[in-house]
């Protein structure tokens, strides 16, 4: 299978995605409770715990509204985004890329377009290394 299908799937993802978020924008999305797109919450039985991967964006998939989710989102990116790209796994690297997503779009509603385009110019479907500078 060709390397390129990967990204030109992300690339149709990606429209859509942008095109479904910015469709939700309105005056009171600031208001707004928090449904997160890509990411699912758990209940509290299955919750993994705080200061783990999986804890930490359940965490932030479970806020209440729009300005909590920026705020989760940001901190989740923050304690777990590898300083130069280098992830762990595929499951890292996954839960990384739908936060960056979850944030875009929470920036997105919240009418902060330029917080949003900032992610978004980070998010490169097309590179094969995010990392900087060559070894």
């Amino acid at each position: 299978m060709s390397s390129s299908f990967p990204r030109l799937a992300f690339s149709v993802f990606l429209i859509g995605f942008l095109s479904t978020a910015c469709s939700f924008l309105s005056r009171d999305a600031a208001e707004s409770s928090y449904r997160p797109l890509l990411a699912t919450g758990s209940d509290s039985s299955s919750r993994s715990p705080r200061g783990t991967l999986k804890g930490d964006f359940e965490w932030a998939a479970d806020s209440a509204s729009l300005e909590q989710a920026v705020y989760r989102w940001e901190q989740f990116l923050k304690d777990h985004e590898p300083l130069r790209g280098e992830y762990e796994d595929g499951f890292q690297k996954l839960h990384i890329d739908a936060a960056k997503l979850e944030l875009m779009r929470v920036y997105y509603l919240l009418g902060q377009i330029d917080a949003g385009d900032r992610i978004l110019k980070q998010i490169d479907p097309l590179a094969v290394n995010s990392s900087s500078g060559s070894e």
